[in-house]
């Protein structure tokens, strides 16, 4: 057999999900085989069912459970199922693919290939497809096996709310859940008065952008030129705190290298890092990795590695350091390469990662509103969170949140309301930022 396409999938942790043994029942009472597990008298019982988390326009993202309700380990499995014409797979997780003619043969990585009695792993896909009437999966089988069908459905979110006067809409500020923060180029000029914004704005929280390397491989600056306790608006910050303000600074973005692509030791990440935590006494801070800078392996670990190690070095002083990752996304959710940069931080001890998700134009491929393709990609990016970082759905929401850059008012207030509903946070980052954005700045090009 020509096999016109092979890929390795991506790392996910197995979540628990619930069982789906009578599913597994009714496909041996339909006439399939049990298959028997090798030295031993049980019937190895593994069975598959197919769902989708998001959907939109021209693609969607969806995943096969399959569950193991024998009292035995399974050891190794192989998925089959068939792909109407005129769709393709994007990505795959948790699993290696390959694809002779329309039939997609499924086979396990190495972390999910024994499957323990009573657990349930999940494969998730992406994929693209042209506009016809039936695009899910077709003939499914799991080791011989017809598959479960199932009922699950992608959730619905919130739908834009009603606004009463478009030409005055209700201003959206904050820190909670909802409330948008605000991110500040902190290397402008003029520079932002952040005090006049809490006094008249009301504003309660900023993020302030962007540091990035210097002239010196190792040296965090404020927009590649200001050293950290020179800038005009950091300056401000205590007295922004005075005033019930909260300050979140990240380090990466539209205006330079992050210091991890181009420090290449550890320790001195690690101290380029602290050097602009000790500055402003920093409790929350943010990378933001985009464009090529996701796929380089090299630097996520040591970034993860440095933070890894400054978490520690707080716990030791009975503080917490906050940490969160904006990342670039489609509608169908992380790419890839933002998938494996957090299963690396968790894999090197980073604790307690929130991820942003950059919401920006996706380009000519997908029309509509930006809001509609960010809830899309928040919708996949949950399922994402719960099985890197096995929490429950309200804790993978918590750990969620979105940076929309270039949204209109209408955009903002449905994804105002959707974060609200599930507790998600919610930071506008000016366009202008991102369209001045020069090399070497790693940019998203999506």
């Amino acid at each position: 057999m020509k096999l016109a396409h092979r890929t390795g999938g991506l790392r996910k942790r197995a979540g628990l999900k619930a069982k789906i043994a009578m599913g597994a029942l009714t496909a041996i009472a339909a006439g399939a085989a049990p298959l028997t597990a090798p030295n031993t008298a049980y019937a190895a019982t593994v069975a598959a069912s197919f769902a989708k988390t998001a959907q939109w326009n021209s693609g969607y993202t969806a995943y096969y459970e399959i569950h193991n309700d024998s009292p035995r380990i399974q050891t190794g499995w192989r998925l089959e199922f068939v792909l109407p014409d005129g769709v393709e797979i994007h990505s795959m997780w948790n699993a290696h693919y390959e694809v002779s003619a329309r039939k997609v043969i499924v086979t396990p990585e190495s972390w999910t290939r024994d499957i323990e009695p009573g657990r349930t792993i999940v494969i998730g896909f992406s994929v693209g497809h042209l506009a016809i009437p039936d695009t899910d999966p077709r003939d499914c089988r799991i080791d011989g096996n017809p598959c479960v069908e199932s009922a699950k459905q992608p959730e619905t979110l919130p739908s834009a709310p009603v606004d009463p006067d478009p030409q005055q809409p209700t201003p959206i500020s904050g820190a909670g859940a909802g409330q948008v923060t605000p991110y500040v180029d902190a290397s402008a000029y003029p520079p932002h008065d952040l005090a006049e914004a809490a006094d008249q704005a009301g504003t309660r929280s900023v993020g302030l952008s962007s540091v990035v390397t210097g002239q010196d491989p190792c040296e965090p600056t404020w927009g590649g030129a200001i050293e950290p306790d020179q800038d005009a608006v950091a300056g401000q910050i205590d007295s922004f705190r005075r005033q019930g303000g909260q300050v979140r600074v990240s380090f990466g973005g539209p205006s330079g290298e992050e210091l991890a692509r181009t420090c290449r030791s550890v320790k001195a990440l690690s101290t380029a890092y602290r050097k602009v935590i000790d500055a402003y006494q920093l409790t929350d801070i943010d990378f933001v990795v985009t464009g090529e800078a996701l796929a380089d392996q090299a630097a996520n670990t040591r970034r993860a590695q440095a933070v890894a190690l400054l978490q520690r070095k707080a716990a030791a002083r009975g503080a917490t350091l906050k940490v969160s990752f904006t990342l670039s996304a489609m509608p169908y959710g992380l790419t890839p390469d933002g998938v494996a940069l957090l299963h690396n931080a968790v894999a090197h001890g980073v604790r307690g990662a929130k991820v942003n998700l950059l919401a920006k134009d996706y380009g000519p491929g997908y029309s509509g509103s930006l809001a509609g393709h960010t809830l899309s990609a928040a919708r996949a990016a949950h399922a994402t969170m719960k099985a890197v970082f096995a929490t429950s759905d309200a804790g993978a929401w918590a750990r969620l949140g979105i940076t929309a850059v270039g949204a209109t008012t209408t955009d903002m207030q449905r994804l105002a309301a959707v974060a609200r509903t599930k507790g998600m946070r919610l930071a506008e980052w000016p366009e202008r930022d991102w369209r001045a954005c020069e090399e070497p700045c790693s940019r998203t090009d999506d």
